[in-house]
């Protein structure tokens, strides 16, 4: 499945860029987050608890990759994990572009491409566009709160 979306920030595009280049940021950046944890450059291991339908969802053991591109301000996040009680896994890769739009103004070009599992899969697909979009607008709103 692929999800695209664009926000608006009211930020310049350095400072944006700066909070997701940051481990610290990213722990409060991506909702559901608990725990982030280095394993190596751009190497992250990570534990989180989410809601998806009526699913709660515990994970223990995210694996997160992290690549940038300082020249075009590109991230790619690929993260997988599987679920505590076998309900699924997940896999994602996670692309977001920051465009200038002004000396105070930047668009996020979010594209998400996720393969759900288990139980997971046998929500729908309308299910989980509305979780992913709930989930961009948290992260967005978060993304704000970090570049104050």
């Amino acid at each position: 499945m692929i999800i695209e979306e664009t926000v608006r920030l009211d930020a310049p595009r350095e400072r944006i860029w700066s909070s997701l280049k940051d481990p610290s940021a990213l722990k409060m950046l991506i909702p559901g987050i608990i725990s982030l944890e280095p394993i190596g450059k751009g190497r992250y291991t990570a534990s989180a608890k989410i809601k998806l339908g009526f699913l709660s969802a515990s994970f223990k053991k995210i694996l997160i990759e992290q690549r940038t591109d300082d020249i075009g301000y590109e991230a790619t996040f690929n993260m997988q994990g599987e679920e505590v009680s076998k309900l699924g896994s997940f896999k994602q890769t996670l692309h977001l572009t920051l465009l200038e739009e002004g000396s105070s103004s930047t668009s996020l070009k979010i594209r998400a491409e996720i393969t759900l599992t288990g139980k997971f899969a046998g929500l729908g697909r309308r299910v989980v566009e509305w979780k992913a979009k709930e989930l961009t607008a948290e992260a967005a709103k978060n993304l704000s709160k970090v570049i104050g």
